[in-house]
């Protein structure tokens, strides 16, 4: 009888202490997670609305409780990026659309499985965020827009509805290409800083797998196979998986002059007005801002403050105020 007594205080102790210690399920942390995935996050991409993602070099942020946006403040390490992130703010967010900022503190929200060891430093940051840019269009789908992209005085709902109905979407290349089967199974040198796609697609797990191999330990292996040729994961994907496709050239991202010609990040931080293809046809210019976090002498304008930049006459600069 005594046994018996104790067992039942026993199983009487061990049930009192599993219900106090289960989670709330109405407590905002402890939410329940689906593959990793914070449920508001997925309530936020998942409404329906096109998503449109950019990211933040981020020093500093905060989270604001409405989810509408994943930041109550962010503050920007580059004064520069902070002009361009404004005109998307101004021209891209005025739709009804999810305009999402990823930073690398928030980051682990939305793509959880992130390679951990890219946090670190060691790895080309322009490469890093090219890859969480495919993680995020793998994911959710929606319109990828790099940092630095400059976002014009247009009406974007032509592009959105490109977005929704192809699988992909993409910008750049030289003028001579057009949407019809522009690339023919050959790697074009694709301007992937502006990436529409559709959830899931084939060809951006193809580009998410080659762009993990040319950054991982496997870089060797990627640039033996491409001797000649500079790397080229996105046109490489397009080509190996062709998905039903739109493309924009580069009347449309503002890359190339009215010489056909590329433009080089000097004529963008120079003095003269920047002469696009075809100003018209503009939805956005699109910064090669690789080329400020690899070359030291194009790192001045991100150290330069906010007044001193607006009361410049720098070419990129000069077209974004006429934007704000």
């Amino acid at each position: 009888m005594n046994k018996l007594l104790i067992f039942i205080v026993f199983i009487g102790i061990i049930l009192f202490i599993y219900n106090t210690s289960k989670p709330n399920p109405n407590s905002l942390e402890n939410q329940p997670i689906l593959d990793d995935i914070d449920l508001r996050v997925m309530a936020q991409v998942n409404n329906g609305k096109l998503n449109v993602w950019t990211f933040c070099q981020d020093e500093d942020y905060n989270f604001k409780m409405n989810w509408r946006y994943p930041q109550l403040s962010y503050n920007y390490r580059y004064p520069f990026q902070k002009l361009c992130t404004d005109t998307m703010l101004k021209n891209i967010d005025n739709h009804d659309i999810n305009f999402i900022i990823v930073t690398r503190k928030n980051a682990h929200l939305y793509v959880p499985h992130f390679p951990s060891r890219l946090k670190h430093s060691g790895y080309e940051e322009k490469k890093v965020i090219d890859l969480l840019g495919a993680y995020l269009l793998e994911l959710y789908g929606g319109l990828w827009l790099s940092p630095y992209t400059v976002c014009l005085n247009r009406d974007y709902r032509g592009l959105f509805q490109d977005c929704r109905n192809h699988e992909m979407v993409t910008f750049g290349t030289s003028p001579n290409i057009t949407n019809s089967d522009p690339f023919n199974g050959t790697f074009t040198a694709v301007n992937n800083k502006i990436i529409g796609a559709q959830k899931g697609c084939s060809c951006i797990v193809s580009y998410k797998n080659l762009l993990e191999q040319f950054i991982f330990a496997k870089q060797h292996e990627y640039l033996y196979n491409h001797v000649g040729n500079d790397p080229e994961p996105l046109g490489e994907a397009i080509g190996y998986t062709k998905p039903i496709h739109k493309h924009y050239c580069c009347k449309s991202d503002g890359s190339y002059n009215i010489n056909d010609r590329k433009i080089h990040i000097d004529a963008f931080l120079g003095k003269m007005p920047l002469q696009f293809k075809e100003p018209t046809s503009m939805l956005f210019v699109s910064v090669p801002y690789e080329e400020l976090d690899t070359d030291t002498n194009y790192r001045w304008i991100l150290n330069t403050p906010t007044d001193e930049l607006l009361t410049s006459n720098i070419s990129i600069v000069e077209t974004i105020k006429s934007l704000l």
